[in-house]
């Protein structure tokens, strides 16, 4: 399966959730894991976003 790397829209989708967190919920996010064929870059259309949300709050 061809690598296309990191979609730049999934990037930003990841970074807007972790505002919505921190703003929303009022937690201060860590560190975000970011796995899974999103993360390298072997995706199919219909893949979805596997994240690991990790906050010391």
């Amino acid at each position: 399966m061809e690598n296309k790397g990191i979609d730049p829209l999934v990037k930003k989708i990841v970074f807007d959730f972790k505002n919505r967190i921190e703003k929303e919920l009022g937690i201060r996010v860590s560190y975000i894991l970011f796995f899974g064929s999103r993360a390298r870059g072997d995706y199919r259309k219909d893949s979805d976003i596997d994240l690991i949300i990790v906050s010391n709050d």
